[in-house]
């Protein structure tokens, strides 16, 4: 593996590590030439000092260091005297307990072999030093929201210290708030070092949504995913090491984050812990899991794992964001309570995530000292590396890794953009969050790579990983292109919509191999001055890797080739529509938008033969009916795949009236039916599930790059609400021959309050339509509709009116022709029309801005960019 850049991740020691940390390593630079005599003997007193004390006091102590434990290994297996010596000294932590052994117990959840451990055992038993790496997200890097507190792994350290005193034990930190293995795996050799023991891996936060926001696939376990390959990646690279470190999996557990299937917290089977686990039995590393060890414990409200309030703030629950967790007392409650935010543990917590990785170890250092590792099976068809298992990932692919300092001298070329700290006083240069950063519309930076990582296959795209920060204030949008090599154009938003912590987030851009690709960031001006007041834009890393058998693999010709179930969907009720149909349907393809169920009521001739291109590429699923069934007819079981995904018990058909209560006599309200229809047999094979009618056709932004891109951002509410840009006739007695889109530009402006339509998360949403039809939702566990701003909308209509980066434009009357063809065929809900001729001459009258945002999809080349 190439990695660049000259300077890896800083090595982070615990904070009491210099000359006073009691077996921490203390490297000192070589003084200058010319200092005084008296300035050495201050060094010599600063350092050695310590040392000489730190040294006599282990030589009068019981540690009489290897001897002591020499003496368990030569003592006879069944000594009761050693057993019980050695279970005393080891099961001894330097804080009051917080786990009982059986709590323990339960939280190892995988041990294996205890190969990798009992090698780290051996050197420890044999009084050497050994190096200990911790790798993860803010869990890693958190120090309990206390100025004097320790991040779970240095609590560890201090175990170690404690149990195994040596002067040259070493401990590395390298948590990285917001990053995932898949960010981690490509600059792997900059965070391990040279000889590391012990390698403490913790993903089960930060990789939850990996295989959604990578593979655009539905919720739900899922290996064949470039997030998983990645994690998967990441094990075989630490286990290929020349110095064979033990790797040992936290299973971090935040309890306001676990949600899904109905529950909105402390959903005990979050993924993707268990995912990671298998992995880790797959390559016998041994896995600690919070979830396990203190679920019932929290669950019971006993003191010390409480989760009824938290600490701080962010105090709101991901799984129902309406819902404010309490803040406990500091000053009288700390310690009673697990969670210092909705996220991270208090101080409390990170002593038991210490508990849960001592004991693995001591388990194995007993295991050698009384001679209890298991017999080792010896036969030359087991010897080397295991093949992956996720099939069709690569052995080992290539990667380089630009980060921290290394990433400095990426940038070739910039305007406006300035190499510098967001926060200059933060204690280490991690925590300063160092890039590249520009303050306004029209600055630059160039990046030049090397993106040529396979050269066996030429033809394969290369992964570029840009790091770059997200916050709700000041930051804006920037475009992505290329010279030299070859990659789409994308603009890159780095604002998010509600107030949370500032994070690095990274953006895919695939791209050719090329010796020099240059890749060029420009911050672009604001869409909506109104909602942004500046636009800066921050880029601070770049890992690069082979694209080749990291993403999901194909079907075999033994399997049916089936695609995953596209992220996002829509269902249209619709009549008579032939000439406006296609046109809609191609307009949402560009958008992104991957499936269209289509409900026609009754058109003669049926509109399938205009579909029929659609239909055939799977893009439209089209239904015919002579209005609503009657009498109504059960709902058809949803295909084995869906029910295998919700459970046995989704599989009973349902009476399409006892869903919505609405009854569909007399073939009225075939809207509703249709609506029902789509949630009954298809909520479980989608994400989200727009409800629109054929007049109105969803906008994005021009810098928004598709529709599923966007709505991951909104994934932890219950529906988007989408605001209308109300469009008259134009002028036009007749269809225009340009279509829909080209022939009408006029539309009205903004009112105080306005109706909304709704795209919904299918994950919260009930299988019904509420009494607001396609407006609003009934939802469960509380979830809430937003508009794009992240501002909760209720009851269909609101005036939190909102078009920027997502909107219709809703053709309301088209041309004189179609609006009077609309007024004879009745309503989708009514036959009967409400409206009339004046009320298309009153639209007409109001629709006097130019509104021209759909024109842009009208050509081949643009899409939706």
């Amino acid at each position: 593996m190439h990695i660049a850049g000259a300077a890896s991740m800083l090595a982070f020691k615990t904070k009491r590590q210099p000359a006073t940390g009691k077996g921490a390593t203390s490297k000192f630079p070589a003084s200058a030439s010319g200092a005084s005599s008296r300035r050495h003997l201050n060094l010599a007193t600063v350092v050695l000092l310590p040392l000489l004390v730190a040294a006599c006091y282990f030589k009068q102590h019981a540690w009489t260091a290897p001897q002591s434990w020499h003496a368990y290994t030569n003592a006879a297996p069944t000594s009761a005297g050693a057993s019980q010596l050695l279970k005393e000294r080891l099961s001894s932590v330097p804080w009051p307990r917080i786990l009982e052994e059986e709590d323990a117990l339960r939280g190892l959840t995988y041990y294996g072999s205890g190969r990798g451990l009992h090698r780290l055992a051996d050197k420890l038993l044999a009084g050497q030093p050994i190096k200990i790496v911790a790798m993860g997200g803010s869990v890693t890097a958190w120090a309990g929201g206390n100025p004097n507190g320790e991040a779970y792994i240095a609590r560890f350290f201090q175990y170690i210290n404690s149990t195994f005193p040596h002067l040259q034990h070493e401990l590395y930190n390298k948590g990285m708030s917001a990053w995932n293995s898949a960010q981690f795996e490509p600059c792997l050799e900059h965070i391990v070092p040279e000889g590391a023991d012990l390698v403490v891996v913790e993903f089960a936060i930060n990789d939850a949504s990996l295989q959604r926001s990578e593979a655009r696939l539905p919720a739900g376990p899922s290996y064949d995913s470039p997030g998983r390959r990645a994690f998967e990646l990441l094990l075989r690279r630490l286990q290929a090491m020349p110095s064979r470190p033990a790797v040992l999996l936290l299973q971090m557990y935040p309890w306001w984050q676990a949600f899904g299937d109905g529950a909105t917290q402390g959903l005990y089977y979050r993924e993707p812990e268990t995912e990671m686990t298998v992995l880790a039995q797959y390559y016998d590393m041994p896995v600690v899991s919070l979830r396990a060890a203190a679920w019932h414990l929290m669950s019971a409200g006993i003191e010390g794992f409480k989760i009824d309030k938290v600490l701080a703030q962010p105090n709101r629950n991901f799984g129902n964001t309406s819902h404010v967790v309490p803040l406990a007392n500091v000053t009288t409650e700390r310690g009673l309570y697990f969670y210092y935010d909705c996220v991270h543990p208090d101080s409390h917590g990170l002593r038991t995530l210490a508990e849960l990785l001592i004991h693995p170890v001591a388990r194995a250092v007993h295991e050698v000292a009384a001679g209890l590792q298991p017999k080792r099976r010896t036969d030359p068809r087991l010897e080397g590396r295991r093949p992956p298992m996720i099939p069709n990932s690569p052995d080992l692919s290539p990667s380089l890794c630009f980060m921290l300092e290394g990433f400095k001298p990426v940038v070739k070329a910039a305007e406006g953009f300035e190499y510098r700290a967001l926060k200059p006083n933060a204690t280490n240069f991690v925590q300063q969050k160092w890039g590249y950063y520009g303050t306004k519309p029209g600055d630059w930076a160039e990046m030049e790579l090397d993106t040529q990582m396979d050269a066996a296959h030429p033809q394969a795209t290369t992964s570029v990983y840009l790091t770059y920060l997200t916050s709700w204030k000041d930051m804006g949008t920037a475009r992505v292109t290329c010279t030299g090599c070859e990659c789409k154009p994308m603009d890159i938003n780095a604002h998010v919509p509600m107030a949370v912590t500032t994070v690095f987030f990274n953006r895919l851009i695939p791209v050719s191999q090329h010796k020099q690709c240059r890749i060029r960031i420009t911050i672009l001006e604001a869409k909506e001055p109104s909602q942004q007041q500046s636009q800066h834009f921050m880029i601070a890393a770049a890992m690069l890797r082979s694209d080749l058998g990291l993403q999901p693999s194909a079907p075999s010709c033994a399997q049916a080739a089936t695609p995953p179930n596209p992220y996002v969907a829509l269902c249209l009720s619709v009549k008579d529509e032939w000439a406006e149909l296609p046109e809609w349907v191609e307009h949402h393809l560009k958008v992104g938008v991957g499936k269209m169920y289509i409900l026609d009521d009754g058109s003669q001739p049926p509109m399938s033969t205009v579909l029929a291109p659609y239909i055939a590429s799977g893009a439209v699923e089209y239904h015919w009916f002579e209005g609503v069934p009657q009498p109504p007819q059960p709902f058809a079981a949803p295909s084995p795949a869906a029910a295998e995904r919700v459970g046995a018990g989704a599989a009973a058909p349902v009476l399409p009236e006892l869903l919505s209560g609405f009854n569909y006599s007399n073939g009225e309200r075939f809207q509703l039916f249709a609506y029902d229809w789509c949630m009954q047999h298809h909520r479980n094979d989608h994400t989200w599930m727009g409800f629109v009618d054929v007049d109105e056709y969803i906008i994005l932004r021009a810098d928004i790059p598709s529709l599923p891109e966007l709505l991951q951002r909104y994934e932890q509410f219950g529906g988007l609400a989408l605001f209308s840009k109300i469009f008259g006739t134009n002028g036009h007695k007749t269809r225009p021959a340009g279509g829909t889109r080209q022939g009408f530009t006029k539309c009205a402006p903004a009112m105080q309050k306005e109706y909304y339509k709704t795209i919904a998360n299918l994950h919260y949403v009930l299988p019904t339509i509420g009494k607001f039809g396609p407006h609003a939702f009934r939802m469960r566990d509380g979830a809430k509709t937003v508009n794009s701003r992240g501002l909760t909308v209720i009851s269909g209509e609101s005036e939190r009116v909102v078009k920027d980066e997502i909107f219709l434009h809703h053709y309301w009357t088209r041309s004189e022709e179609e609006f009077a063809a609309k007024l004879q065929r009745g309503g989708g809900i009514h036959k009967t029309n409400r409206f009339n001729t004046g009320h298309m001459t009153f639209v007409d009258t109001t629709c006097t801005l130019d509104c021209l945002d759909a024109v842009r999809y009208t050509s081949d080349s643009e899409g939706a960019q």
